[in-house]
């Protein structure tokens, strides 16, 4: 017998908990799509998949399969409250798809960014309850996604200069990633106009590591901490500084595709102790994986404003485990011991260049911190050779 799946375009639901205000999905959701703009925006809407009718008449309903032909009025209805124009498709996989693809917002002010592709070349929109629901490859300048993609890597670019100034090698190196991920010789292309576009690329590489493994005290120099503290205790970093603890790794990577892992546990049956990802320190956003309560499980959210809950696994957390959260794109993935237990499609976070942890409360620790852009030295090899834009050192 076939899942019972039933799809829905409506608001997100504003909930409290002991850490705050955050955003969830209707009750029954099993997968979710952000389709909201910038934080100021007037769109609070969502896609959602449920498994089984909701009777709240705030949310309007697309049907029952991905596949099936939106009515008329549907298509009114998802244009009237994502302000859009037009539609290219009327099948709800499609226009779901062209609202993040070729009609998305480049500009946030409306609805969602476009999907950036991962670093396989790939644009993918995956939904919970599903897995992988729709892919394909990447064409560059000739793709016809490329003008939104290339708007939001201009911002981006912008952004990255302004927060670590002109003396930072940090712009050449994001541009190096650019080069490689988009497989675009020009880099000037991801240069915003009203910018200097003489700035050459140059080779991403960055790793960042941490085992603890020193005298017990503060967290070290390598660490800011911008909410609560860490301390080293027992070859290991504890929560310190009350009820919410975040704190970053220095050394900003090469790209906001990157990764963050460390062996999270705890000492009591709340954990609630995980990582983050593309986080910015000046806007404070991010990309969260976290263990929680002993039998909940697991759970991605992001932290941009107001947090919104993402995504879910649920399974027994006791003891030690390895927690992976995952930016690729707009792709982002949640991993307990290596194996992949949340994937979801987001495109609100675009850029954030540091990675670290966090901790609630005094109850998790963790150990052998390890972080690294995705594209990494054994994927450079492979590219350099297939592409040839790598000289004397400069891409």
């Amino acid at each position: 017998m076939a899942t019972e799946r039933r799809y829905y375009i409506g608001p997100w639901i504003l909930k409290q908990s002991e850490r705050g205000e955050y955003y969830d999905a209707p009750e029954y959701t099993v997968g979710r799509v952000d389709l909201r703009g910038k934080s100021n925006s007037s769109n609070t809407y969502g896609f959602f998949a449920t498994d089984r009718l909701l009777s709240n008449s705030d949310y309007i309903y697309l049907g029952d399969g991905l596949y099936n032909d939106l009515s008329g009025a549907q298509m009114e209805a998802w244009k009237t409250l994502l302000g859009m124009s037009n539609l290219n498709g009327t099948k709800l996989l499609d226009v779901l798809w062209d609202t993040l693809t070729e009609n998305a917002d480049p500009e946030g002010e409306q609805r969602a960014y476009p999907i950036i592709p991962t670093h396989n070349g790939q644009i993918e929109l995956y939904l919970g309850g599903h897995s992988l629901i729709k892919s394909r490859v990447f064409k560059g300048i000739t793709d016809p996604a490329w003008p939104n993609i290339q708007k939001v890597l201009r911002k981006d670019f912008k952004e990255i200069t302004a927060s670590v100034g002109k003396t930072s090698d940090l712009p050449a190196k994001s541009l190096g990633a650019w080069k490689l991920k988009f497989k675009i010789s020009d880099e000037s292309l991801f240069i915003p106009d009203d910018m200097d576009k003489s700035i050459k690329a140059k080779k991403p590489e960055t790793s960042v590591s941490d085992n603890f493994n020193r005298a017990d005290g503060a967290i070290g120099t390598n660490w800011t901490a911008h909410i609560g503290n860490f301390t080293v205790s027992s070859n290991a970093v504890l929560p310190t500084g009350g009820a919410m603890n975040v704190a970053t790794f220095n050394t900003e990577l090469s790209s906001s595709d990157n990764y963050s892992e460390s062996v999270c546990s705890s000492y009591s049956s709340g954990p609630d102790s995980g990582l983050m990802c593309r986080y910015n320190s000046g806007a404070y956003y991010a990309y969260w994986y976290e263990n929680l309560s002993s039998s909940s499980g697991y759970k991605l959210t992001k932290f941009s404003g107001t947090e919104t809950r993402l995504g879910s696994y649920s399974a027994s957390t006791t003891g030690a485990r390895t927690i992976k959260v995952y930016s690729n794109g707009s792709t982002i993935k949640g991993f307990v011991d290596g194996v992949e237990k949340v994937s979801v499609t987001d495109t609100t976070i675009t850029s954030g260049v540091r990675v670290g942890i966090h901790s609630w409360s005094v109850r998790g620790y963790h150990d052998d911190f390890l972080a690294a852009d995705l594209i990494s030295s054994s994927l450079l090899a492979v590219i350099m050779k297939e592409s040839n834009q790598f000289n004397g050192g400069m891409i």
